[in-house]
């Protein structure tokens, strides 16, 4: 028996975004396949650093009402937002012309562009799925991560485990492998050298079931800060406690 849906909230718990005023976004080159796409202000700005600085500050852009991506895909834009608005991913085809990690690395490094940490987090989510599907990313998906993001990026490490997940389990040829030389960006082979010294210096091998994402997922300064004043807290109680012991 189906269960009822109760979809009723506080009164004050309603959004206004579709009041707001209207945001005209062109995404993509003049002479190829662009698209201008109307968004609601306060949603966008909400979720975007980028936008919102754009309507906040002295650019031409706030004026205008109008800000342009030339260097961004039109339909991976239109992804974004989906996310947004829908807070889902349409991108599971049966035939698919684009594989779905390079539709998905487009999209992290479009949210890291848009310095969106929600939307980023996401799409790491929809990343493991996939990679749960037994799929990869190939080192095309890698080169573009790595080129569009900075150094100490969470996306980067979740790639570096999805390849040394699967060089563990024999996934990977010695073929392949060789061809990283060729085909991988430097810093990507300098990460995948420093995680396997971390992992020989473990006790344990890790399992790389990619069950807890948590430590792929940005978190805001607020999270961070609390967590960094919890972890100063018990450090400073086991230290009392360890000179507790000693007396």
């Amino acid at each position: 028996m189906a269960k009822v849906k109760d979809i009723r909230v506080d009164t004050n718990s309603g959004s206004n975004y579709f009041t707001s005023p209207i945001l005209q976004i062109r995404v993509g080159q003049e002479d190829s396949d662009q698209e201008t796409f109307a968004v609601h202000e306060d949603l966008i700005c909400l979720r975007s650093a980028f936008f919102k600085n754009a309507m906040n500050g002295s650019w031409i852009e706030s004026a205008r009402r109008l800000i342009t991506l030339p260097e961004d895909n039109p339909h991976t834009f239109e992804l974004y937002l989906n996310i947004i608005y829908n807070g889902c991913l349409p991108v599971i085809d049966e035939c698919p012309k684009v594989g779905q990690f390079e539709t998905l690395t487009t999209l992290y490094v479009l949210a890291e562009k848009l310095m969106d940490r929600e939307t980023k987090n996401l799409v790491v989510q929809a990343m493991i799925a996939r990679r749960n599907e037994t799929f990869i990313p190939k080192p095309d998906c890698i080169r573009y991560l790595y080129e569009n993001t900075p150094e100490n990026n969470l996306g980067r490490k979740l790639f570096v485990d999805f390849i040394f997940r699967d060089l563990a389990k024999r996934c990977i040829s010695v073929t392949e492998v060789k061809a990283w030389r060729r085909d991988m960006p430097v810093d990507f082979l300098f990460d995948f050298g420093l995680r396997m010294m971390e992992i020989h210096c473990q006790t344990r091998s890790p399992a790389f079931a990619f069950d807890d994402p948590t430590e792929y997922l940005e978190q805001d300064e607020q999270e961070t800060s609390n967590s960094e004043g919890k972890n100063t807290k018990e450090e400073e109680e086991e230290k009392e406690e360890g000179e507790a012991m000693k007396e």
